[in-house]
């Protein structure tokens, strides 16, 4: 179905987007933060899956996705991902940026375009 809509953004982009007005609503200029969510039980969970991944060698990436809210990953939950995954695999695109800017990167507010994904991809794996 992304393929018919990326299609339909092709052809008519401006049309989409004000078709979709009420989807991507005006943000503040202000960054906002999400509040601590990592408590004790996800701690563990996040732990225990990390178990698993040295367990079976695996090559792996965290990535916090760039949402059209906007909503910055709080610091200590960021510090914890990358304590338990290791800073060299944890990504943040979350909170203002470049992506979240501009709303012709979605198709609604929470999934963005292939060109972003090809972007988060590119910027992960040309830093190694």
């Amino acid at each position: 179905t992304h393929t018919i809509v990326n299609a339909a953004i092709e052809r008519n982009t401006d049309s989409f987007y004000n078709y979709k007005k009420d989807i991507f609503y005006k943000r503040t200029d202000t960054q906002r933060v999400s509040p601590i969510i990592i408590d004790s039980s996800k701690l563990n969970y996040l732990i225990a899956i990390k178990k698993v991944f040295d367990k079976n060698n695996t090559n792996y990436k965290i990535v916090l996705n760039p949402l059209y809210k906007q909503l910055k990953i709080n610091d200590t939950d960021l510090q914890t991902l990358k304590t338990i995954f290791g800073s060299n695999n944890v990504y943040d695109f979350s909170g203002i940026n470049e992506i979240t800017n501009n709303c012709r990167n979605y198709y609604e507010a929470s999934h963005y375009r292939p060109h972003v994904a090809k972007y988060i991809m590119d910027s992960i794996y040309k830093k190694m």
